[in-house]
């Protein structure tokens, strides 16, 4: 059974419908779900997988991606393809793994000696990124020669404020780096840059321990951070 939410403030309710019903197990992929419903699964010996979500509670197997990892791969390659002078495009509201892996790209290029410009978008949508860029101060992109962004959304939202409203020239000017490897990166008007992570091998797994939980399996909880790759496209200047 999938239960969908168009808002966040709808989890909690839909969630306490779906214990209402004979369940064996349940994925969480929504943004944190209320503790004192993960206390009810754990209450009612509920198997529960969560993705890309803290583990604040006692309770359920999570399966997320290296955050931490993927942050400073990100900055690692921006200075390996000459990138002096980042900027970060993250949300301004913080998320566990969209401001996880934003805060370790900063703080790795810091560690660097690398500067950071901050750029905080209303939200993570491709609207709220392209304004975000479209609105700052020409002098304030001048200072920056390669960009992180939190997700492949907030990155085409960038794109197209860098080149269309600014008149960037990408990768020559700014370099561009997203985070996901949506559908939408791969195509031709973006070639971008990107984090890819193996979303087939993140739901095999997940599966894998939600099934491992209903046939017995009475471990301590697991967590499974699942690897990230580059996906090296038009928007950055690596060789080949």
């Amino acid at each position: 059974m999938l239960i969908t939410a168009e808002r966040p403030d709808q989890v909690g309710t839909l969630i306490e419908s779906l214990l209402g019903y004979n369940v064996a197990g349940m994925i969480f992929t929504s943004d944190t779900p209320p503790p004192a419903l993960i206390e009810d699964c754990a209450r009612f010996g509920l198997p529960v997988v969560l993705i890309n979500r803290p583990g604040n509670s006692g309770w359920g197997d999570r399966v997320v991606a290296d955050n931490e990892t993927g942050g400073i791969m990100a900055a690692r390659l921006l200075i390996e393809f000459g990138a002096t002078k980042l900027g970060c495009l993250m949300p301004r509201t913080e998320t566990y793994s969209v401001s996880g892996r934003a805060h370790a790209f900063m703080s790795y290029a810091r560690s660097q000696g690398i500067p950071i410009e901050t750029f905080l978008a209303d939200d993570q949508s491709y609207a709220r990124s392209r304004a975000n860029i479209a609105e700052t101060d020409g002098v304030v992109l001048q200072q920056i020669d390669g960009l992180f962004c939190a997700t492949d959304l907030m990155a085409l939202g960038a794109l197209d404020a860098l080149r269309i409203d600014h008149g960037v020239k990408v990768p020559d000017q700014i370099q561009v780096l997203g985070f996901d490897d949506i559908e939408q990166a791969g195509w031709g008007a973006y070639d971008l840059s990107t984090i890819r992570q193996d979303i087939d091998a993140q739901t095999t797994t997940v599966v894998r321990l939600l099934i491992e939980r209903l046939a017995g399996d009475f471990s301590d909880n697991k967590l499974v951070k699942e690897p990230l790759t580059a996906k090296l496209r038009g928007t950055t200047r690596h060789a080949g």
